[in-house]
């Protein structure tokens, strides 16, 4: 009798190692499960952040394409308008019309076009951040540059934001392109300057 509670004993302590030990194995796999549902969550919702981020980057360029065509119609519309002066000596009023689209420089108030580029770099993701706030430096010196030549480059610029958000063309080249429109303005002023003299 006291062989078979021996035997009986020793098996039911196995039995029980056992279900103790698949236990903790089934325990381990449903943690492991759980962590890599959790990671798979995190990760999901940080491609959707990523997503939502872009999406509004990219809203934020197309309005500042919309607000770069609006302000060059502003600046045809502008250029366009005679252009009047006081005599202060007897107060009469002269109208000059048209402007010469060669030498006018500057054109009408540009507040929307520089509060939207603005935004745009506000909302422009690490990717589109360096192309952003070149856009935002350019487009702040246009207002030194000949009227006609602004109207000119506004159509370029947005052909060419197009051309950066379908791979077109690459951030360098179009940064570079930016620069050198700077550089342009710039040449402007100084013949400008020396004209003046």
């Amino acid at each position: 009798m006291d062989v078979m509670l021996v035997v009986i004993g020793s098996v039911v302590l196995k039995s029980t190692e056992l279900e103790l030990g698949d236990a903790l194995l089934n325990a381990g796999v449903v943690l492991l499960a759980a962590l890599i549902g959790v990671a798979g969550l995190l990760l999901a919702n940080q491609v959707e952040q990523w997503r939502r981020q872009q999406a509004e980057s990219d809203l934020a360029f197309v309005h500042l394409m919309h607000a770069i065509g609006a302000h060059a119609l502003r600046c045809e519309a502008w250029l366009s308008e005679p252009s009047y002066s006081r005599n202060l000596q007897d107060g009469s009023i002269t109208s000059v019309f048209p402007k010469d689209r060669n030498t006018t420089f500057g054109g009408p108030i540009d507040v929307e076009l520089q509060t939207t580029v603005d935004i745009a770099v506000l909302e422009a993701t690490k990717r589109d951040r360096a192309v952003a706030l070149q856009l935002a430096e350019t487009l702040f010196h246009f207002k030194r540059a000949r009227t006609a030549w602004q109207i000119g480059r506004f159509g370029e610029i947005v052909g060419d934001i197009r051309k950066w958000k379908t791979g077109d063309m690459s951030e360098r080249d179009f940064v570079d392109k930016l620069r050198g429109m700077q550089l342009a303005i710039q040449a402007q002023e100084e013949t400008f300057a020396r004209a003046g003299s």
